[in-house]
């Protein structure tokens, strides 16, 4: 399994693993052969998706480790956990990330402080936890968490919509920062996707989520890994400091299912010449 895979004899590690999108990266980097650290703050769920992913691919390939993505010290262990385990570091995901809504006048400063702590800080500290090892490695390759929210944001989801703006600018100076050691430095944004941390959303508000995207479906974990794969492999070498979206097309134009009146497209269609 995983010969010839797009990650074969890669390390990495994934924050936030435990489940969703970063347990649906986890089971596609073992498929393209890589060797994944599976990193994330629930204990509970991070040990039921390490046995998961053993059964499916046996125990040499995967471990967990504990990470609170707000401590220094926490991503530092784990970082140093993953090379001793793995035996070093070519990969790190930051894909952990929380969401919090309310308008800015019902929200306490500490909500919008613990929003930004894990989703913009959370990969500053991972960066700098994981940066030196990868140098002695010789390279590597981080991919952070962005979302649609930082390009289109939403009310009520201010302080998530403005983390997500920060990693993408976070994403493009590490780049350039990163880059004279051979690590590069890229984001995705992913779209409404199916995870838990979406479920309430999907149930209130399907249709009208569903109106703004323009393939007319939502996306799965494996729609965000195939892509965090590609990134993270030596195929995409000559990319660095990218934001991919990764959405069903939502609102690359203002209404991507709008009815068209066709009593009205005599004006649109072109211009006609008079003689």
């Amino acid at each position: 399994m995983g010969h010839n895979g797009l990650l074969e004899n890669k390390a990495a590690i994934i924050t936030g693993a435990a489940r969703g999108i970063g347990f649906g990266m986890a089971r596609v980097f073992l498929r393209e052969g890589a060797s994944v650290a599976l990193a994330d703050l629930d204990a509970k769920e991070l040990e039921a998706a390490w046995q998961m992913l053993v059964a499916e691919f046996g125990p040499d390939r995967v471990v967990r480790h504990a990470l609170d993505v707000t401590s220094e010290s926490s991503a530092e262990a784990s970082v140093q956990y993953c090379v001793e385990a793995l035996g070093g570091i070519d990969v790190l995901v930051n894909n952990a990330g929380i969401v919090s809504r309310g308008y800015v006048n019902e929200t306490p400063l500490a909500e919008w402080d613990r929003v930004l702590k894990v989703n913009l800080s959370g990969v500053y500290v991972c960066c700098r936890a994981a940066i030196p090892a990868m140098r002695r490695r010789g390279g590597g390759a981080i991919l952070n968490a962005s979302s649609v929210s930082a390009r289109m944001p939403d009310a009520g989801l201010s302080a998530y919509c403005v983390s997500k703006a920060g990693v993408e600018t976070l994403t493009r100076v590490l780049a350039a920062e990163a880059a004279p050691y051979r690590i590069r430095v890229n984001a995705y944004a992913p779209g409404v996707t199916r995870t838990p941390m979406t479920e309430d959303i999907l149930a209130a508000r399907a249709e009208q989520k569903l109106r703004h995207i323009s393939l007319r479906q939502f996306g799965d974990p494996d729609d965000i890994a195939n892509l965090a794969a590609f990134l993270c492999s030596d195929r995409a070498r000559f990319i660095t400091g990218a934001v991919m979206a990764v959405d069903g097309g939502t609102m690359i134009v203002e209404h991507p299912w709008k009815p068209w009146d066709h009593t009205v497209d005599s004006g649109i269609a072109g211009v006609s010449s008079s003689t």
